[in-house]
Parts: structure tokens; C-alpha cells; sequence
């Protein structure tokens, strides 16, 4: 039914449209490309540019939604290659607009962007300008170039050595383990197929352990290197600067989650209590903590729940809400054709979508409520902000999302009253949550700084030293609660996050922002709501930092990452309680 779809008409309305868009990019382009890069053309290359990504940004998503929803549609894959192909030469053809902005001399940029005309380009400019100090000689920024497109190669080839290449062992039962199916597989109550399961898609890796080492050397190197030649004290340092964000914030963040590992380790034996095994494995920490099977949770009642859920933000959020369901930004069920997962996406101009496979669940419900955050976030950044000033970078963008997730698990909380199977059931989900997007993130986010800060000290990371550092750092984040079994050393090799560094610990200081937030707007602290509202209206205007101290949550200050972490430690006493 045409409700559980959503409507991309309002985004391009039909195929000459899309054509009309496509034209007028092309079109836009070749504008740009006839101007010559000069001090004097700097008002109208910055005017084209924008142009360019505003009209790209809706066009390119309109593609590519078309394309999910019905893979199968040769029409749609064609569309999509063709936005595609744009994309690319679109990157080819503005290469040189990045070196043009920091080739104008301080004086002459200054006294340009003080121009009426130009204030909505003075953001973009300003943090472009930034890394004036770490930028070189046009030759030499060639060079640099040249060493980033080879970086590239790396997290290229691990994606085709992991995903196409490699064979994975058959199950005793005939079922072929895939990337797919390898965490479903850890979740299935019969214990002996999670055992083989995770023996026998490790014995794959460990047939391959030379090669992942020598492509997560070869990354790592890459990463050190360029920040070396660029003038940064780190690969870190230069990840970091972008988004303005002191180390310390990065230290700070591993600090307290390991002072807060005596608490992930009794949540362990807990649950290891509740699901009767003594001796919990590595193969062991997926598996689902369920009482009397999944209850079905209908599209339209987790509709409701949001709606209700939300309340507590205020009538300004709730109406957006509503008209997120009632305007048909989502597609909802699965479909024959339809990719996996769910995301949220859109335009300056559009709608902010969502996409869903909603299997009538409550871990459907909870997505739902994830991707709405990430929806909220994004209409209100772009209502209150022009164009150039819209984008939230990706350090907060988790933060609205897993907001929405603890509202609804506050909801449903309280609308369990007595119910203790579902408070357990609850309170599980929160502490699982933690553990995936705080606890695991930092202890990749511990990994990627030990890994180069190795080859910034002239270290070298074969197999067998990677192997090493990972299973020390499993053995520590899971401490007794959990048998680290040999094989989780080579977990490294299978996680794709790595060949993009630094960028992990952005999940786990999100969450925790999002613990403190939710936990002041729900406890009624006085401007709690107002603070919030006012980060999801700030878009891009400030760094991330600077936008969630003004809404209440100071990260430079280590005590901010304790007070987020005894959310969990709070948890996890109610949960020991729960479970006796």
C-alpha cells in the first residue's frame, strides 16, 4: 500500500524531471570549468561550486533511493551508474577547487568574503583556510594526492579480499558461512553451531592472516606518512583536526571506559547467569538474551510508541513526527528487489527519508526510532540553516539518533510497570547498546592508536605482532567474564572500520552524549529540552564540540565521560538485580 512507501516524487518529480536535474548539473559544471581560478573569479567559482553540490546532493540520492528500493529494475541500476559516472567527474573536474581557495593570499581572501554578497560562503571558506598551515607547494600537493588515492587501494582490496575473494568453510549441516550470515549464526540458541560456526570462519581469516596484515600495514603507513609530510604530530592529530577536536578528548574517552570494564565484565556474568552458561566464549556474546520468543510489534503500534515517546520533546519535534508518517518519508516493509538495512537520507531540498526493512519486531521498532533521530536531525539542521551551512558532521550525527532509542526506551520502560521479563528484555537492550557502540568502538578506537602510533615510533605490524595487539586488547575489555579464545585475534582483519582510522571513537562519544542528554531532558533539567533543541537546529555552523557543550555536554572534561558512563554502571546493577 502506498502509505508503507515513500513518495520521491516530492524529491524529482518523475523521469524528465530527473533528466531536467541531470542537464542542469551538466550544464553547471561546464560553467565552472570555464572559469579561470583566479583571486577575481572567486565570488562566482564559490557560487557555481555550491550550486553544483546542492543540485548533485539531490539528484544523487534520488538515484540511488530508486535503485534500493527495486534493485532488480535494469532502468534503476542504469540511473544510479549514470549518477554514478556524474559523481566522478564531478570530483575530477573540482580538484582544483580546494588548492584555489588556499592559494589566495590571507589579505585578499579577507577583505573578498567581507562582501555582502559573499556571507554564506565565509563557513566553507573558513574551514577550508584551516588547513593552510598543513597544506604544501602545488607540486608537492600532487604528490600528496597521488599518496591518498593509493591509500585508497588498501580499503579497496581488503573489500574484495573479504567480501568476493575469500571462501568460507560449509557447516556440518551443509549451510555455507558467509559475511552474511556469520553474527546470525553466533545468535543461534544451539551452542555447538555458535562454537563451530566461529572456529571454522576464523580458520578462513587465518588462511589469509599474511595478506590482511600486510594490507593493514600498508594503510597504516600510508595514514602516518601523509600527516608526517603535512606537518601534523600524528596520523590522529590529522584525523582529528578536521572536526576541531583535541586529542585529549580521544584519551580521555579510553581512560574512562577502562574504568568502567569492572562493570561491562559483571554484565557479562550476569547474563552468562540468565542464559544458564558458565563459561561464557567469544562465541557466546551475540547470543540473545529472550524470554518466550519475539513479540510481534506491528508497524503502526511502534508508529504510536514514537509519536508517544517523543512527547517529552516538545510540540514543535512531535509535529514533525507525525508528518514524517503521514507525508510518506518512509519505506517501510521489505520487498522482492529491496536491499538490506536502513538508513536515513535525503536532501537540502528534500525530505529527510528514511529507509526500512521493518520485520514487525521490537528491533525494528528500535531502528525505526534510530534513523528517525538521524531524519530530525537533519530536517531541523537544514530548516534553520542555508545550503552552506547545513551539514552536521558525522562526530554528532549519532547523537540524535541514539537520543530517540533511549526516549523510546524510557516509554516502554515505563509502560512495562511489573512486567519483569520485559524490563529485563529492556534493560538488556540498553546494556547491549552500550556494548556495541561504546565498549567495542573504543576498544577499535585503542587499536587504531596503538597500531600507528607502532609505526610512528619506526614499528613494524606483521601477523603475528597485529594478532598480538588485538587478542591483549580483547583480553583486557572482556577480562575474565569472557574466554578470549585464540581465534579473536584475527577479529582485526575482518573489520572494515580500520582502513578508514580514527573515526570509530565518534560512535561511542556520541552515545554517551546521547545517555546524558536523553537522561536530563527525561529527568526534567531545567533547559535540558531547550539545549537539545537548539543542537539540532545548529546544522554545521559550529564545530561538534563547541555544539554539544552549548547543549549541556562538555567532552574535554574526562568527568563528562564518567557521568555518561554510570548510565551503564547504573544499568548493570538494576540488570544483576533482575537476574538473581
Amino acid at each position: 500500500m502506498t502509505q508503507y512507501t515513500w513518495d520521491l516524487d516530492k524529491m524529482i518529480a518523475g523521469d524528465d524531471a530527473r533528466l531536467a536535474k541531470k542537464a542542469e548539473i551538466e550544464e553547471l559544471l561546464e560553467k565552472l570549468t570555464s572559469i579561470e581560478p583566479k583571486k577575481e573569479n572567486v565570488e562566482e567559482i564559490l557560487k557555481t561550486y555550491s550550486a553544483i553540490g546542492r543540485e548533485m546532493s539531490t539528484y544523487f540520492a534520488y538515484t540511488r533511493m530508486k535503485h534500493d528500493v527495486d534493485t532488480k529494475e535494469a532502468t534503476n541500476q542504469q540511473v544510479f551508474q549514470e549518477a554514478q559516472a556524474l559523481y566522478a567527474k564531478i570530483q575530477r573536474e573540482t580538484a582544483f577547487y580546494r588548492p584555489f581557495i588556499l592559494s589566495i593570499p590571507e589579505e585578499e581572501i579577507a577583505s573578498a568574503m567581507e562582501k555582502e554578497e559573499m556571507k554564506n560562503y565565509r563557513l566553507p571558506v573558513s574551514r577550508i583556510r584551516r588547513f593552510k598551515v598543513y597544506t604544501k607547494s602545488e607540486g608537492e600537493e600532487e604528490i600528496l594526492s597521488s599518496l591518498s588515492e593509493s591509500g585508497s587501494l588498501f580499503q579497496n582490496t581488503f573489500s574484495m579480499l573479504s567480501n568476493a575473494d575469500m571462501k568460507f568453510p560449509t557447516m556440518e549441516d551443509g549451510t555455507q558461512i558467509t559475511q552474511s550470515n556469520y553474527v546470525s549464526l553466533l545468535e543461534n540458541s544451539d551452542r555447538a553451531v555458535r562454537k563451530e560456526a566461529f572456529e571454522k570462519y576464523y580458520s578462513a581469516y587465518d588462511g589469509h592472516k599474511n595478506t590482511f596484515a600486510s594490507l593493514m600495514y600498508g594503510n597504516v603507513v600510508t595514514n602516518v606518512r601523509s600527516a608526517q609530510l603535512r606537518g601534523f604530530s600524528s596520523a590522529r592529530e590529522a584525523s582529528l583536526f578536521t572536526d576541531d577536536v583535541e586529542l585529549s578528548v580521544y584519551d580521555n574517552l579510553i581512560q574512562a571506559v577502562h574504568n568502567a570494564l569492572p562493570s561491562l565484565h559483571e554484565y557479562y556474568e550476569a547474563k552468562g547467569r540468565a542464559q544458564n552458561i558458565e563459561d561464557l566464549h567469544m562465541y557466546d556474546v551475540y547470543l540473545p538474551l529472550r524470554f518466550g520468543g519475539d513479540e510481534k510489534i506491528e508497524y503502526d503500534t511502534a508508529k504510536q510508541w514514537l509519536v508517544d515517546a517523543f512527547e517529552v520533546l516538545g510540540e514543535e519535534y512531535q509535529t514533525v513526527v507525525k508528518s514524517a508518517f503521514t507525508d510518506r518519508w518512509i519505506d517501510v516493509y521489505p520487498g522482492d528487489g529491496k536491499r538490506s538495512g536502513a538508513y536515513s537520507w535525503g536532501s537540502y531540498d528534500s525530505y529527510p527519508y528514511i529507509f526500512m526493512n521493518y520485520m514487525d519486531n521490537l528491533d525494528s521498532a528500535f531502528t525505526l526510532a534510530h534513523e528517525m533521530g538521524h531524519s530530525m536531525h537533519s530536517y531541523f539542521s537544514r530548516k534553520h540553516n542555508i545550503f552552506e551551512e547545513s551539514s552536521y558532521t558525522i562526530f554528532v550525527a549519532e547523537v540524535a539518533s541514539t537520543f530517540n532509542e533511549l526516549l523510546l526506551l524510557d516509554y516502554l520502560n515505563k509502560d512495562a510497570k511489573e512486567n519483569k521479563e520485559r524490563k529485563l528484555e529492556l534493560l538488556n537492550h540498553l546494556l547491549n547498546s552500550f556494548k556495541s557502540t561504546v565498549f567495542r568502538q573504543t576498544m577499535f578506537a585503542e587499536f587504531e592508536m596503538k597500531t600507528h602510533d607502532r609505526v610512528e615510533k619506526g614499528g613494524t605490524l606483521t601477523a603475528g605482532e597485529l594478532q598480538e595487539i588485538y587478542y591483549d586488547l580483547n583480553k583486557k575489555y572482556f577480562g575474565d567474564a569472557v574466554i578470549s579464545d585464540d581465534e579473536i585475534a584475527l577479529e582485526y582483519a575482518r573489520i572494515p572500520h580500520f582502513y578508514d582510522a580514527f573515526y570509530v571513537y565518534k560512535y561511542a562519544t556520541g552515545f554517551i552524549t546521547s545517555a546524558l542528554l536523553s537522561k536530563r531532558v527525561l529527568d526534567g533539567v531545567e533547559g535540558a529540552k531547550e539545549g537539545y533543541m537548539a543542537f539540532l537546529k545548529d546544522g554545521g555552523k559550529n564545530f561538534p564540540l563547541d555544539q554539544l557543550k552549548a547543549a549541556g555536554v562538555d567532552l574535554t572534561d574526562p568527568k563528562t565521560l564518567e557521568e555518561g558512563l554510570s548510565v551503564f554502571k547504573e544499568a548493570v546493577e538494576q540488570f544483576k538485580e533482575l537476574t538473581k
